[in-house]
């Protein structure tokens, strides 16, 4: 089992891609956008494996796994493991749909009159 999970989340409406520590779920969280998913597609990006290696290794040192002296292999274990649970959620990225809209609470209401017709309007925030 992994010590490294991911799950597709919104943020200000935005799909985006959650890497965090499976010990501490609800703690810091690596996160790519959906608009930078390209980066991390081989259909778009030649490149794509650096930018994977590069985002394994910035959410490695993200989720303060940085500061612990380790071997060089249980290093690259771990930045391997990082790797694979990135390009694992991809995909779903790249093909989430719009967060759902949330309902805007009222905060007043306004009389709209024009000639005889009057409009009760609700103003949401």
């Amino acid at each position: 089992m992994s010590e490294f999970s991911r799950k597709l989340d919104y943020h200000d409406g935005e799909a985006v891609l959650k890497i965090y520590r499976r010990a501490f779920p609800s703690a810091r969280a690596y996160v790519i956008k959906q608009i930078d998913a390209w980066k991390f597609s081989e259909e778009h990006n030649p490149d794509f494996e650096q930018c994977i290696k590069k985002a394994a290794l910035e959410s490695y040192n993200h989720l303060s796994m940085g500061g612990v002296a380790i071997s060089g292999s249980v290093l690259i274990r771990r930045l391997a493991v990082l790797a694979t649970v990135i390009q694992g959620g991809i995909d779903d990225l790249i093909h989430a749909k719009a967060a759902p809209e949330r309902e805007r609470p009222v905060i007043g209401e306004a009389v709209v009159s024009l000639g005889e017709l009057k409009r009760t309007v609700e103003i949401r925030e």
